[in-house]
């Protein structure tokens, strides 16, 4: 790596992976020397590097009070999205990056107040492609927002200060379409033999739509009968137990795609060193089959398949942290939303229940015998 060209005191140059031009700051805080950067011109640079000598004076002046380097939003966005440039939603983040960067162009981080996110709220719910946003999509701007400000702004305290006053909207929605055994039937048979096979595999493990077309015949062990799970949504690499149904699919679409011991499972049409497009299958294969088979009023998805292997795993009779082991869960609260019985099932679980102890009897007939109050029992 070649070494920086200084050009001022506390400032200096290096182009970046594209070649251009970038300037950055060397300041110390908290008595060590850090850099901060990149900026797009010297002017800039040097308008940071005074802030930042400033409150360093400051906190001399002052013994204990904390340095905070006063970033303005779209400062703390060009730092922040290198950071987050191997994401998988690094190209949502920078949408949601330029809408931020757009609605406060010269603010600065810590001027900003809880009133002010709320208004950002507001603003985003009545903008959008459509007119307006839905909670869920609110939401993550406001999580790219508050990502971004943990990542780089220092004192981290002040930022868990500002966020403990802001609570996120729980996105209303209708309630989770589980995928029910005659829905199930219906839409298998309107899909070819391998589509319809992702389908039925997401079933029976609960795989999400991403780690099912990202498994990989090398991460499958036919004899334990499991296979390895990448780390997705901020989970651990995990191994997931088979089902003897499951093992059996997958021998069947082994043989059909020649017995490979490497690579993709399920490969690109054309570009077999590639994973298939999920969204494109979800769009040309997923939800025409759906619309054949009648099911398009039922809000069906991809997703329902998650939901329909949490139900099924708690009507036969597997516990609660079993499943959320299973399906790779963060807490329970995760689980209550995919676990949504419908009402067949929670009256036929109430009956069995009710069913349950020797004085059932004894209470039936004591419940038929008339009240007596008081005075009845005396005369």
């Amino acid at each position: 790596m070649s070494r920086p060209t200084t050009h001022e005191r506390g400032l200096y140059s290096r182009p970046n992976t594209a070649g251009v031009l970038r300037w950055y700051v060397r300041a110390s805080v908290h008595g060590r020397m850090q850099h901060f950067g990149s900026f797009d011109s010297k002017t800039k640079a040097r308008e940071f590097y005074a802030r930042a000598k400033t409150l360093g004076r400051e906190q001399r002046l002052t013994p204990g009070k904390t340095l905070a380097i006063e970033y303005t939003v779209p400062e703390l966005f060009a730092i922040y999205l290198p950071q987050s440039a191997h994401r998988l939603a690094a190209r949502e983040q920078q949408r949601f990056a330029d809408w931020w960067t757009a609605h406060w162009p010269t603010r600065r981080v810590f001027d900003l107040t809880p009133q002010d996110v709320e208004q950002a709220r507001i603003a985003l719910r009545t903008s959008g492609r459509l007119s307006r946003r839905s909670e869920g999509t609110v939401n993550h701007y406001l999580k790219c927002l508050r990502h971004a400000m943990r990542a780089v702004i220092q004192p981290r305290s002040w930022v868990v200060d500002l966020w403990s006053q802001i609570r996120l909207d729980r996105p209303a929605g209708t309630p989770p379409t589980p995928l029910t055994p005659i829905d199930e039937r219906r839409l298998l048979t309107h899909l070819t033999p391998a589509d319809a096979d992702k389908v039925r595999l997401a079933v029976l493990t609960g795989l999400r739509r991403a780690q099912l077309f990202r498994l990989r015949w090398e991460h499958l062990f036919w004899k334990q009968a499991a296979v390895a799970l990448s780390t997705i949504k901020h989970q651990r690499p995990r191994f997931l137990p088979l089902p003897p149904e499951a093992i059996a699919l997958l021998r069947r679409h082994w043989r059909r795609t020649g017995q490979r011991t490497t690579g993709w499972v399920f490969p690109h049409p054309t570009v077999p060193d590639l994973p298939e497009d999920p969204a494109s299958w979800y769009k040309y294969r997923f939800k025409p089959a759906v619309k054949r088979a009648g099911l398009t009023g039922k809000g069906l998805k991809f997703h329902s398949t998650r939901h329909a292997f949490a139900v099924r795993f708690l009507e036969a009779g597997g516990h609660v942290r079993a499943l959320q082991k299973a399906g790779g869960w963060s807490s329970l609260d995760q689980v209550e939303i995919y676990t949504q019985m419908d009402d067949e099932s929670l009256r036929s679980a109430m009956t069995q229940a009710s069913k349950i102890g020797s004085n059932s009897g004894k209470l039936r007939k004591s419940m038929r015998k008339p009240i007596m109050h008081h005075k009845q029992r005396t005369s």
